[in-house]
C-alpha cells in the first residue's frame, strides 16, 4: 500500500514539475509570405476568358505588364489578403473560382 502511494506521489510531483519547466513563449510564424499560395497558382480567365496567370513569385499579365511580385497573408477560410504593388487586395480562392480586385475568375 505505501509503495502505491509512494509511486504516485512520485509520478505526480514529475509531472508537475514537467508541466512548470514548460515556456509558454508563443511562437511568431512570418504573417506575410513572398510570393502567392499554392491554391491561387495556374491559370484563371475572367468573364471574357481573357487569361490571368499566377505563378509563384507573382501575377503574370503577360505582354508589356509582365510578372508583378506580390506577398500575401492568410485571412481567412479560403481568403487571402495579399500586396500588389503596395495596395492590400483580398482574393478570396476555392479550387475553381477566384474572386479578385472586384473581378471573378475560373480555371
Amino acid at each position: 500500500m505505501k509503495l502505491t502511494k509512494l509511486a504516485t506521489s512520485l509520478i505526480l510531483a514529475t509531472t508537475l514539475t514537467g508541466v512548470g519547466a514548460l515556456s509558454t513563449t508563443p511562437v511568431k510564424a512570418a504573417s506575410w509570405h513572398k510570393g502567392t499560395p499554392k491554391v491561387m497558382r495556374g491559370t484563371w480567365k475572367n468573364e471574357y476568358h481573357q487569361p490571368f496567370k499566377v505563378i509563384k513569385s507573382g501575377l503574370n499579365y503577360g505582354g508589356k505588364v509582365g510578372t508583378v511580385k506580390t506577398t500575401y497573408k492568410l485571412a481567412g477560410h479560403h481568403k487571402y489578403q495579399l500586396k500588389v504593388n503596395g495596395h492590400k487586395v483580398t482574393a478570396t480562392i476555392t479550387a475553381h473560382h477566384m474572386k479578385f480586385s472586384g473581378d471573378s475568375f475560373t480555371r
